[in-house]
């Protein structure tokens, strides 16, 4: 296809195909195969990392700055040169995704990152740990944000939040199991190992053999499965190329990174990611600290670590059985209110159990709103390649908090840690603040591209896929649901035909559903005429014409029966430019 030929191409963006019965069975099917053979495997591979990067924290009370002979400045060292190194690397990290296919990428830095972890327990004197703590930043940098890049190469926007919900599903995991496992390592004598070294030993070790298991176990994209059937892979292709295009055919280019860098949107996604993200920082490095500070001994500390991941997990499944039922925007204003009493218990609180309750607290709720960002952000970046740059500058802002976090938690701060909860409740309140200027913006960005849609014939694929297509709708709600965005459709040109007739050549056509007294839904088709009439045909509506002036946004007939547009469905049209037909009388949800 040359590329003038291509400009006149009109796609879909974001849209949910309607399909028939057989169809979906397809689809169900083809789902089911594609959660058994992605989802157990990345969530393992979460699990460990979530252990190697936040065991730091249980050394810290378990031995590790008496045996290096920490000062306090090398403490926070330990903890803030990894952060460092991870945001510095994520980016790149995250554009080699694409370079590499997924497994063999993924399977190099988990090894590489095990290694450094069993490396940590012999690594003598400060400086060569601290080396190691920033090389092993530099190997886990590019499995987060890559993660939440390769998700979306086999899900739907409509479905990728729930995948993201089971994916994040692994750091409460990761707390509940390691609290306990790092206690019980530090119990048993093993040899001449301190009890600090058996915990990067061991937990590094089987790292390592998760990073064997993912490179006989990952996938790299759906097209290339060898597990789907021939119909399931034409139709799993044509169903995510209509939501985002497909990953194996995206390639990253100067134009769709520099559009990544300049769009304010990606950093005010980033200032909602400061709290939340925070909050995982301080659980996961300075958890065991904060419960020892409430008058806790060291090993009671280190089992009771993982008591505010329990009720984080509790908050992942709440969050999955009410993702369908509930508005994001509810559920992310509600939560950070929630987060900020939590944390302001830990910081303000007399009594220890109180103090306790509200790190639970905040566990809970930081859990929830982890991935309800996180697929906010990926849904909202159009194009694949977009997505991985995008999300490489969102892990990489929002880990700075972290890096100052870092310097607040330390021996010289204890007991109370002052400046170190009054920053992470600033940062939760930023939050809240950039999540309402991204919320109002949508809601009037939609209703702008919804009331005035514009002509794209003169747009590239690529472009159009990068934001720039009036089709390409935000979301704030009910994308992370299964049902999708109800307004996620919209008629779609394809460019100038050829010779047009003046009076009766068919210009648009596109199903609709016949709605009547008795509410029974009949198939029908409106062909559109040169001259602004459409005819009604099919098994109920035949013989039937309407007017439809130009501006017209709903078509309603002078009978008891209302003609809609079918939502959710791949429209095809053949007419000069895009045609401003949508339904007013539906309003978006934000």
């Amino acid at each position: 296809m040359s590329e003038s030929s291509e400009k006149l191409q009109v796609v879909e963006l974001n849209t949910e195909l309607e399909l028939t019965q057989y169809e979906d069975t397809i689809r169900k099917r083809y789902l089911r195969k594609a959660d058994l053979r992605i989802l157990p495997i990345v969530v393992l591979l979460y699990f460990s990392s979530s252990l190697d990067r936040h065991n730091i924290g249980t050394a810290l009370i378990n031995g590790l700055p008496q045996a290096l002979n920490f000062s306090s400045i090398q403490q926070s060292n330990s903890t803030a040169m990894f952060t460092l190194c991870y945001v510095i690397f994520e980016a790149p990290a995250n554009m080699l995704l694409k370079r590499f296919k997924p497994r063999l990428w993924f399977t190099f830095i988990v090894i590489s990152w095990s290694i450094c972890c069993m490396l940590l327990a012999v690594a003598k004197p400060t400086s060569m740990f601290i080396f190691m703590r920033c090389m092993l930043g530099v190997f886990e940098a590019g499995f987060t944000p890559g993660i939440a890049a390769y998700l979306p190469y086999w899900y739907t926007r409509s479905e990728l939040g729930t995948r993201m919900a089971v994916f994040f599903m692994a750091l409460p995991l990761a707390g509940m199991f390691g609290g306990p496992a790092a206690g019980g390592l530090v119990l048993i004598k093993m040899g001449k190992l301190k009890q600090y070294q058996a915990i990067f030993l061991m937990e590094g070790l089987l790292t390592f053999l998760t990073g064997v298991l993912a490179f006989f176990f990952m996938h790299d994209y759906p097209d290339q499965a060898k597990f789907f059937t021939p119909e399931e892979k034409e139709l799993v292709i044509r169903r995510i190329t209509a939501s985002q295009g497909l990953a194996s055919k995206a390639r990253i280019s100067r134009k769709q990174t520099w559009s990544a860098f300049t769009d304010w949107k990606v950093y005010a996604y980033s200032i909602c990611g400061f709290g939340p993200n925070n909050c995982v920082g301080i659980l996961g490095y300075f958890g065991p600290t904060l419960i020892k500070a409430m008058g806790y001994k060291s090993t009671t500390a280190t089992f009771m670590a993982g008591i505010p991941y329990v009720f984080g997990l509790i908050g992942m499944i709440i969050s999955l059985k009410y993702i369908n039922k509930l508005e994001l925007s509810t559920i992310y204003f509600s939560a950070i209110p929630l987060n900020i009493l939590g944390f302001g218990l830990v910081a303000f609180a007399k009594q220890p159990i109180v103090r306790m309750a509200g790190l639970c607290l905040g566990g809970l709720v930081t859990s929830v709103l982890i991935p309800y960002n996180f697929t906010w952000m990926s849904t909202n970046c159009g194009s694949v390649s977009k997505r991985v740059v995008a999300t490489a500058i969102y892990t990489t802002i929002t880990g700075m908090t972290n890096f100052v976090s870092s310097y607040m938690f330390t021996s010289k701060y204890d007991p109370k840690y002052t400046f170190g909860h009054v920053f992470n409740i600033a940062a939760l309140a930023l939050t809240l603040i950039s999540a309402i200027i991204l919320r109002l913006y949508f809601i009037k960005e939609n209703k702008r591209r919804d009331e005035n849609p514009s002509d794209v014939s003169h747009l590239s694929i690529e472009e159009q896929y990068a934001n720039k297509s009036p089709h390409q709708t935000h979301v704030f709600s009910s994308i992370l649901g299964s049902k999708g965005s109800k307004n996620s459709s919209k008629l779609l040109g394809t460019g100038p035909e050829k010779n047009p007739e003046e009076n009766g050549q068919k210009l648009n056509v596109l199903e609709i559903k016949k709605e009547n007294n008795t509410k029974n839904e009949k198939e029908a088709t409106v062909t559109a005429t040169a001259s602004n009439k459409i005819n009604v045909s099919g098994s109920s509506g035949a013989g039937s014409t309407l007017d439809i002036p130009s501006s017209t946004a709903s078509v309603t007939e002078n009978k008891p029966s209302t003609i809609k547009r079918v939502e959710k469905h791949k429209l095809k049209m053949q007419t000069p430019l895009f045609a401003p037909y949508s339904n007013s009388n539906q309003k978006r949800k934000h």
